[in-house]
C-alpha cells in the first residue's frame, strides 16, 4: 500500500449524486467545513446517470 500526502491540498471537495437530492461538501485543511448543503437536480429521476 502507498502512503499519501495530503499536506499540500488546502480543500477536499466531495459530492454525492443520484439521490433525491444532490449535496455536496468542501472542508478545509483541518477539517472545518466551508461548504455544506443540498444542490437541486437536474431531473427527478437518476436513471439516466452515468459515471465518465
Amino acid at each position: 500500500m502507498t502512503s499519501i500526502d495530503f499536506t499540500s491540498i488546502d480543500v477536499f471537495c466531495a459530492l454525492d449524486v443520484c439521490k433525491s437530492t444532490h449535496h455536496g461538501t468542501a472542508l478545509l485543511r483541518g477539517r472545518r467545513t466551508t461548504f455544506d448543503k443540498s444542490l437541486p437536480t437536474a431531473s427527478a429521476s437518476c436513471g439516466s446517470c452515468t459515471l465518465a
